[in-house]
């Protein structure tokens, strides 16, 4: 693995935050144990909405933050079900107003930061992607991007499992030749914190990637990392109070994907010289 230059510049305070659909305690319990400094940025990384009890809450917890905060939120599959719905006149759901959807309208496909040295998404990066482009498109243009590249960044939502041909296996459809995306992701777009799959066991570290979704509404955790200013990662959770949906297992772990399950310790002494990582 090619090591950068380990000189850091010092960067800005980050906070991270896994899938928490609608589970408004646990995210006011994880936010009691995280004390951000000012100017901390807020990264959520889509799946604020849908299985918990509080869709509403959780989002007006974020909007609120957002007043205090820089926050970005990721869409994730649940964000754009229920925008689509809403679009078309429908109800989108779990309660939420049109203030909720006018603010999660504003959410972005994926977000890049500290330079290109770190990415969120909701899903995943599918190989083949890069098959039609060579880097992730500029933010800022994507209210003029064509449509077909609308359509291939839209495809991070639903990530999961991808195919020898780099192409996104249908949820349940893999087969023994297919490939969880972040055991293949080559880092290229920097190290990616993503969420979408639960993985019970804690965080799940893979060589250019970590997973922060650890099944909060399915009665696991809620958890966020945390980048210092040296950019060390590390991580916090609570536990959910309950089950509020059950676990529909489609075969995406069936067969265990090698990332790690480590400790807070571990993970917080793993990426102590996070460079070397990327």
């Amino acid at each position: 693995m090619r090591l950068r230059n380990t000189q850091r510049s010092v960067m800005q305070s980050t906070l991270l935050f896994g899938d928490i659909h609608g589970c408004r305690e646990e995210l006011h319990a994880l936010w009691e144990q995280l004390d951000p400094v000012p100017g901390t940025r807020l990264v959520f990384l889509g799946d604020l909405i849908d299985r918990g009890p509080d869709s509403p809450g959780v989002v007006d917890f974020v909007m609120a933050l957002s007043q205090h905060y820089p926050v970005t939120v990721v869409r994730g599959n649940h964000e754009a079900r229920a925008l689509r719905r809403y679009r078309q006149g429908m109800d989108p759901g779990e309660g939420l107003l049109p203030h909720h959807l006018e603010f999660l309208s504003q959410s972005v496909p994926f977000y890049s930061f500290e330079n290109g040295r770190f990415l969120a998404v909701h899903g995943g990066i599918y190989p083949d992607f890069w098959n039609h482009l060579s880097q992730l498109p500029e933010l800022d243009e994507r209210e003029h991007w064509p449509q077909r590249v609308r359509e291939w960044v839209e495809r991070f939502y639903f990530c999961r499992y991808v195919n020898p041909e780099g192409q996104i296996v249908g949820l349940g459809l893999q087969r023994p030749e297919d490939h969880f995306w972040a055991d293949v992701y080559d880092g290229r777009a920097g190290l990616v914190f993503f969420g979408h799959e639960p993985f019970f066991h804690g965080p799940m570290v893979f060589p250019h990637a970590i997973s922060l979704d650890t099944g909060c509404p399915f009665g696991g955790r809620l958890t966020a990392a945390r980048i210092d200013e040296q950019g060390r990662i590390s991580f916090v959770s609570v536990t959910a109070r309950q089950a509020y949906s059950p676990y529909i297992n489609y075969g995406t772990q069936v067969q265990a994907a090698p990332g790690t399950p480590l400790s807070v310790v571990e993970l917080a002494a793993v990426h102590s010289n996070s460079p070397s990582l990327l």
